[in-house]
């Protein structure tokens, strides 16, 4: 768990070979700026969708990464990703809203927003909501529930766990909810309001599994990235609509910050934090095997990707505090698809 307008920037156009340490410069990056404030604001914890012909992005504004103002979390659009527009403001009376995630159902776009109550340094309570949009903008956002099953032991109050990322496929619900106190559990929900406690995966997965992005490939097969604190991100597999989950490979990066991926060609790209930067690699299904591709321009606190792959083009989301040490921006990479592999 992660507690602890308009600059157009191009930034450098570069790349590497098949191995982590050497550089390519065919590939072909541009990296823009999409917020800056200064020293007074902090942006961070961002997502990232192609939806109804345009781009949406949202991110987390506070005034420090954790234990400073309640956080709020903004929407912006944009029709061609050069030119962004803010279009919507959430805040919960009393509640630091953290990671925004975007979840697409069909013809329906939703934004998930977690919710954290602070007292002393620490979580005293879990609240979840969400919102979808329409031609009219974003709806009111409404509570999210999970059956709490685990509650007596959580030691909070509210949700039992974190829900971090949901995804849906055919009308269900699927998200991986993670609490300090040693739940990584996965939820399903019907309506995407109420989720029900699957079973517990913290004790096979060990080294304290935290924040889990699960996708379905175009064979129905459920993949999930695994983030832990204390150990090597896993890519995990299962073939019986999340059932039983199967470790497929390992990851060597140690508590990567927001694990994101999107599939393709016999593979899948994953983005996140690793060592203080926004990196993007690539894990091929036919070996098994991960290999680091690029670093993107970024430093300090980073990371949080949102992934859009739209005309042969990769489109990454972050934030990082590289270009101003007191606080964070947001940033936007494009990379040429056809270099990338």
């Amino acid at each position: 768990m992660k507690i602890k307008t308009f600059t157009v920037l191009l930034v450098l156009i570069c790349f590497f070979s098949c191995t982590a340490q050497d550089e390519d410069d065919s590939v072909k990056i541009q990296t823009q700026r999409i917020t800056f404030n200064g020293s007074e604001l902090y942006d961070a914890f961002t997502d990232l969708v192609y939806f109804d012909d345009q781009f949406f992005l949202v991110f987390r504004e506070s005034d420090k990464h954790a234990y400073g103002l309640n956080g709020i979390a903004k929407i912006y659009n944009s029709i061609d990703g050069k030119q962004w527009k803010f279009i919507k403001e959430f805040s919960i009376d009393g509640a630091d809203l953290r990671d925004p995630k975007f979840s697409v159902n069909g013809k329906r776009l939703l934004v998930y927003l977690h919710g954290s109550v602070w007292l002393r340094g620490g979580v005293i309570e879990f609240k979840d909501f969400i919102s979808e949009w329409s031609k009219v903008g974003w709806s009111n956002p409404q509570p999210v529930l999970l059956d709490n099953k685990k509650l007596g032991t959580a030691n909070i109050i509210g949700n039992e766990s974190w829900p971090w990322r949901v995804t849906w496929y055919k009308d269900v619900a699927y998200v991986f909810g993670y609490n300090p106190n040693g739940i990584f559990d996965l939820y399903t929900s019907q309506d995407g309001i109420n989720f029900a406690n699957k079973g517990g995966y913290f004790e096979k997965i060990g080294a304290i599994p935290t924040e889990a992005t699960i996708r379905i490939d175009k064979n129905e097969d459920f993949y999930c990235l695994v983030r832990r604190n204390e150990g090597s991100s896993l890519l995990i597999k299962s073939t019986n609509k999340a059932e039983k989950w199967e470790t497929i490979g390992d990851i060597p990066i140690v508590s990567i910050g927001g694990p994101n991926f999107v599939f393709y060609k016999n593979g899948l790209i994953l983005s996140g934090r690793e060592n203080g930067k926004v990196i993007v690699g690539y894990f091929d299904f036919s070996s098994n095997l991960y290999k680091k591709l690029k670093t993107l321009p970024s430093g300090g606190d980073c990371g949080y990707p949102g992934i859009v792959i739209k005309d042969n083009y990769l489109w990454i989301s972050y934030y990082s505090a590289h270009e101003n040490k007191t606080s964070t921006a947001i940033y936007i990479s494009k990379i040429d698809m056809t270099t990338i592999l």
